[in-house]
């Protein structure tokens, strides 16, 4: 049996340091995305998984540390969940681009106390 000094690093998950587990709504929104699809029969959680670490092991060899207190978990998360997607052509890759951009020029006001309507997929 190997001790815990023998195993690999991984990033700290969200919340084990005792800081908040998500930073920003849209943390939020792509978490409850991933598990709504994938109760929703479009994914095994093992495949989800495995395409995670996956884009994880690519951001940290580009950009260092993934990890919440940096910012770039839920980075790395969302650009999982959108090769998911296309992958199983939920979406098309113009499509993102196309919402992408529309989001970027016209940017939602902030509304602290703002309710949040469920989201909807396809």
């Amino acid at each position: 049996m190997k001790s815990s000094g023998d195993l690999p690093s991984v990033p700290e998950m969200p919340g084990q340091s005792g800081e908040p587990v998500f930073n920003e709504p849209w943390e939020a929104s792509a978490f409850a995305i991933a598990v709504s699809l994938n109760q929703a029969g479009l994914f095994e959680w093992t495949e989800w998984v495995e395409l995670l670490s996956k884009e994880i092991k690519q951001a940290e060899a580009s950009h260092g540390s993934v990890d919440n207190a940096s910012g770039q978990y839920y980075h790395t998360w969302f650009a999982a969940l959108e090769k998911l997607v296309v992958a199983k052509k939920v979406l098309d890759v113009n499509t993102i681009d196309s919402k992408q951009k529309f989001f970027r020029d016209n940017p939602v006001p902030h509304d602290p106390n703002a309710r949040r309507e469920p989201i909807a997929i396809a």
